[in-house]
């Protein structure tokens, strides 16, 4: 009598569960640990009187239970727009890879991405009392670590994204598009890159508009 095995590594939605749970627990220790009173009146005190600062730390304090639910809205939302942006060369270059398997591969190499946003508040609970917007914007092992003063936003938001964690990203996406026999380790390299100069462009466009528009 023939018995199946069950399927090896975690399911796609065990994956996932594990980015919300990672996502839940830097947004925890953000909230709780670096976002305190003082750092609020220690930023916006250049800004706002006194009263308004207050103001705005008792409406953050009523919102901020929501970024729990928000979050892992937008990280599905992430996903699923970085999974399409990959499939389009795909379905030009006629090469059928099921979509929830680039969905699944999408959802494991976003681990580092987290670890970047992860690494940014550990930064920030060891700093424990920010003094500048700029000690939110820099990313750890990033350029922007080298050339902190730059006032700039595209060029600040350029810099972040040329980090060790969005580079290990990228490499894990090359390695799991390439686990697909349809895909050749130079499409997959192509695809990556692809996909990352259109999210950089994208990225740089918006921080350049805000800044033109004085936000």
């Amino acid at each position: 009598m023939k018995t199946s095995t069950p399927p090896s590594g975690l399911r796609t939605w065990q994956w996932f569960a594990l980015l919300v749970a990672v996502g839940w627990l830097d947004i925890y220790i953000l909230q709780t640990f670096v976002l305190t009173d003082s750092v609020y009146r220690t930023i916006l005190s250049d800004q706002w009187e006194a009263n308004r600062i207050d103001q705005v730390i008792e409406f953050y304090r009523k919102i901020s239970q929501w970024s729990y639910v928000i979050s892992p809205c937008m990280l599905l939302f992430k996903i699923m727009l970085i999974t399409l942006l990959i499939q389009f060369p795909l379905v030009i270059r006629f090469i059928d890879v099921p979509i929830s398997q680039l969905f699944k591969r999408v959802t494991q190499a976003f681990f580092f991405l987290w670890g970047s946003s992860f690494a940014r508040t550990l930064r920030l609970w060891g700093i424990r009392e920010p003094r500048d917007v700029s000690d939110f914007q820099t990313v750890p092992f990033s350029l922007t670590t080298l050339f902190d003063h730059w006032g700039h936003k595209g060029w600040l938001t350029l810099m972040e994204h040329i980090n060790l964690f969005e580079g290990l990203w990228l490499v894990a996406l090359v390695f799991g598009l390439a686990r697909s026999k349809q895909v050749s380790r130079s499409e997959a390299i192509l695809i990556t890159g692809f996909v990352w100069v259109l999210i950089v462009a994208f990225d740089w466009l918006l921080n350049l508009y805000l800044e033109n528009m004085g936000l």
